[in-house]
């Protein structure tokens, strides 16, 4: 797990490469609404995945996700708990099932106590996918950051959170440490289009 944050410029030229899903952020993106496009994307089935072991998606969200080579790992907790609060209810991993359950071992470390985790239900295996329709903004890379923030960051922006409010941007700025804001000046707001950027943050 680490903060990404991705500055990004909008393009009317579609590449299945680059695109961000908006239908989320209508609101906070209507700027960028001439760029808006319906197109037709694979998703993670979460509710199904939750179905299958008798739990319902709608009560959960995700904490955090991470990666490892070609695996992804995906920790859950109640859906009203803030932050890095409560519990983990259910840890997904693509790795393969074991043969046996008892012999099942995942390459994950998550950056959690073995307390937050211990009660978790644990699924392992392909994930469930399925095709929808939604609204996507296509982009081409305009800058990046990884790393960098403060405490103040993280009390203040979400998780897969989407921008393309100046303001906001000029906020992140704001809460980078010190020795980060040069690199976040030159990446976010020199080179900041008003008809076309947008920010994507991921952690």
């Amino acid at each position: 797990m680490g903060l990404d944050i991705h500055h990004l410029y909008a393009t009317h030229r579609q590449d299945p490469e680059r695109f961000c899903p908006v239908d989320q952020f209508l609101s906070q993106m209507r700027p960028l609404e001439s760029y808006f496009q319906q197109y037709d994307n694979e998703h993670l089935d979460w509710e199904t995945m939750f179905a299958a072991h008798g739990l319902d998606h709608a009560n959960y969200r995700s904490m955090l996700r991470t990666t490892l080579g070609r695996y992804t790992c995906f920790a859950f907790v109640d859906a009203d708990s803030k932050g890095f609060n409560g519990p983990v209810r259910a840890v997904f991993s693509d790795e393969p099932r074991a043969k046996f359950r008892f012999m099942q071992r995942s390459r994950f470390r998550l950056p959690l106590p073995k307390s937050a985790t211990k009660d978790a239900l644990r699924v392992f295996g392909p994930f469930a996918t399925v095709m929808k329709r939604e609204t996507v903004v296509f982009f081409d890379e305009a800058g990046y950051q990884r790393g960098g923030a403060s405490d103040a960051f993280y009390s203040e922006f979400m998780p897969d959170d989407l921008t393309c409010s100046r303001e906001r941007v000029e906020r992140i700025y704001d809460t980078m440490v010190p020795e980060a804001r040069d690199g976040f000046r030159r990446q976010f707001l020199e080179n900041w289009d008003r008809d076309r950027s947008f920010v994507l943050i991921s952690w």
